[in-house]
């Protein structure tokens, strides 16, 4: 507690709020804000109920502190410069508890009228702070499957990472902490795991096995977040730069699995059940979609042309309208080249006109450009003395 607080006052406060008086509370808040003079006592109150906060969201739960922290957040004459850094250091704490009593739309309100805070009161935020507040919203929303505050938590929160990633790299030993970034990332990837944006995530866990070079969860997770992508140049680029990583190779069965995509093979019911068990939290309709994309692309490189019920045979776990359905995507977005007889029942592969033969050969390239591009990123990121951007 600061020494800028008397004792008796620390008690009176702590009985407001253990009983919840948010009216004498009103009050008590009041008249220290009416005196100028208390200024720096008020900022001790402030910090104390903040430690108030954390210490008595088990023992009171979530109710109890919102109720003390909405009175205190609504009070005018806390919105002064000076006790802008102390009040939402308050919004912090509430929203971090509320997470962690799983009230998860308390917290996500919180949160995003911290992060929405106007820029004279931003300035007076900590870095690390804002980091820690976008990391806790990334949590609420993907613990409550809520897609468009999760969207607003990763836009917002790419800006504070990449402010946060240079602070850390300029001075590792200052607030910006490593385990406040990766922290930040592994919310990130849940987020983008949550969503099905599985291309996003594995570079996401890339980066944390990066940063930590010891954390082989994380790269098992990055290489399940790849082989579950869609078909197509993202999941192609992510493949190629997990295929260079030599710390992959010792992933045992999974890694089987991961080459055997990377080469564009068909995987057979063992690779299903090997990557099923990587991916014990993925939806099995999204899993078995990733599948049949992999093993369409791998039939391509083999047949000409198939029935669409051999195909079907072939594949073993999807039916004829869901067949249909997946190459007639992979087809419309140019994943594969495919022209569908539906009313033969015929898969013709390879059927491209001159125009699409000019569009592959420019995504290709643009596919090798981008893998260069981002494999360059990764060296200029992880070892910055080769680029000189030391």
């Amino acid at each position: 507690m600061s020494s800028t607080v008397a004792e008796p006052v620390v008690a009176e406060l702590k009985a407001l709020m253990d009983a919840a008086n948010t009216k004498d509370l009103r009050a008590f808040m009041n008249k220290r804000i009416a005196s100028a003079a208390q200024g720096e006592e008020l900022k001790g109150i402030l910090a104390y109920i903040s430690t108030y906060l954390q210490e008595t969201v088990r023992t009171k739960g979530a109710e109890h502190i919102k109720k003390i922290s909405a009175e205190v957040r609504s009070l005018p004459g806390l919105r002064s410069t000076s006790f802008i850094a102390p009040l939402y250091n308050i919004f912090l704490v509430t929203a971090e508890c509320c997470l962690q009593a799983k009230d998860y739309n308390e917290s996500m309100a919180v949160a995003k009228q911290y992060l929405t805070a106007p820029p004279s009161a931003e300035m007076q935020m900590r870095p690390e702070d804002q980091l820690r507040c976008a990391t806790c919203l990334l949590r609420a929303s993907t613990a409550a499957h809520r897609e468009d505050m999760a969207d607003f938590a990763a836009t917002r929160s790419l800006r504070l990472y990449a402010q946060a990633q240079y602070a850390y790299q300029r001075d590792p030993t200052k607030a910006i902490s490593l385990a406040l970034l990766v922290e930040y990332l592994h919310a990130l990837g849940a987020s983008f795991s949550d969503r099905h944006l599985f291309g996003d995530a594995s570079k996401v866990y890339y980066d944390i096995f990066c940063k930590l070079k010891t954390d082989t969860d994380s790269l098992q997770r990055s290489v399940v977040c790849a082989l579950l992508c869609e078909a197509g140049p993202k999941r192609q680029r992510q493949l190629a730069v997990l295929h260079m990583e030599p710390a992959a190779h010792k992933l045992g069965p999974l890694w089987a699995v991961f080459l055997k995509a990377y080469r564009a093979l068909i995987l057979d019911q063992h690779d299903v059940a090997v990557l099923s068990g990587a991916a014990a939290d993925v939806p099995p309709a999204i899993l078995q979609r990733a599948v049949v994309q992999n093993n369409i692309l791998a039939v391509s490189q083999i047949y000409t042309n198939i029935s669409v019920p051999a195909l079907v045979k072939m594949l073993g776990c999807v039916t004829e309208a869901q067949l249909v359905e997946i190459i007639v995507q992979m087809a419309s977005e140019k994943h594969i080249g495919a022209r569908l007889d539906q009313t033969e029942g015929w898969l013709y592969f390879n059927v491209f006109d001159s125009y699409d033969e000019l569009s592959q050969w420019d995504e290709k390239l643009g596919d090798i450009c981008n893998t260069v591009s981002y494999v360059s990123e990764l060296i200029g990121r992880h070892h910055p003395e080769l680029t000189g951007s030391a």
